[in-house]
């Protein structure tokens, strides 16, 4: 399977390419760690549930409901 416009991520410290991931169910929100194999700074990724708020609008008579 191809996509499209995707990018390789890179340490921000050393510019390595390869990372070991680690998963830490300990913390809430989940959080994944990922390790740069070349200088091992660790980056935090931390998985969160998305969130839609609907709100009144200027000159609206209410907010759009789900029913």
């Amino acid at each position: 399977m191809a996509y499209e416009g995707i990018k390789k991520f890179k340490c921000g410290g050393c510019g390595g390419e390869d990372y070991k991931l680690y998963s830490d169910t300990h913390h809430q929100p989940t959080m994944i760690l990922a390790e740069c194999q070349q200088c091992k700074s660790m980056t935090e990724i931390t998985i969160t549930q998305p969130k839609i708020d609907l709100k009144f609008g200027e000159g609206s008579e209410g907010v759009m409901a789900i029913f």
